[in-house]
């Protein structure tokens, strides 16, 4: 798969931040996600290192619970749980542009409506899986402190 052509949206995003101290920015050549940073940008999360922080330390924190919350549903074979939990999931990320991240959502909100959660247990593996990476991803970037982070809870996903 061939990556987008990146070079006008990393020109310019070299240096970031707010007030004396410059943190750089990084660039979409550095990543295997284009799109969120593509998407941070036009929120505007590009160009100001504290508001960017306080948005990821937001979703992330909000992810975790949703997705916790969504194999606790799982588990309990709650649809309409299920369901809720993940079309709240894809929103958050696909404002993001985490599109693989919402992809797996929405198959996991139609599953809820379908009412059928026989095979949404390796579905919501699939959402953690990719959730942790994207947070690993975010750790990459520069000027955002880490430590409080959570990462996707470790519950079995089986019903």
């Amino acid at each position: 798969m061939r990556k987008p052509d990146n070079q006008n949206l990393s020109q310019g995003m070299s240096e970031t931040g707010s007030g004396d101290r410059k943190t750089p920015a990084p660039h979409l050549s550095d990543t295997d996600y284009p799109e969120i940073l593509r998407r941070m940008d036009e929120l505007g999360l590009m160009d100001d290192s504290k508001f960017r922080t306080e948005v990821l330390d937001a979703f992330l924190r909000d992810a975790s619970k949703t997705i916790e919350d969504l194999e606790a549903a799982i588990r309990a074979s709650d649809a309409a749980a299920c369901e809720l939990l993940a079309h709240r999931m894809r929103g958050a990320s696909l404002t993001l542009g985490a599109e693989k991240l919402g992809g797996i959502a929405l198959r996991l909100e139609q599953f809820g409506q379908d009412g059928n959660l026989s095979t949404a247990g390796s579905l919501a593996a699939a959402l953690r899986e990719e959730f942790e990476s994207i947070r690993t991803f975010f750790t990459r970037l520069p000027g955002i402190p880490k430590a409080a982070w959570p990462t996707a809870p470790e519950h079995p996903t089986s019903c």
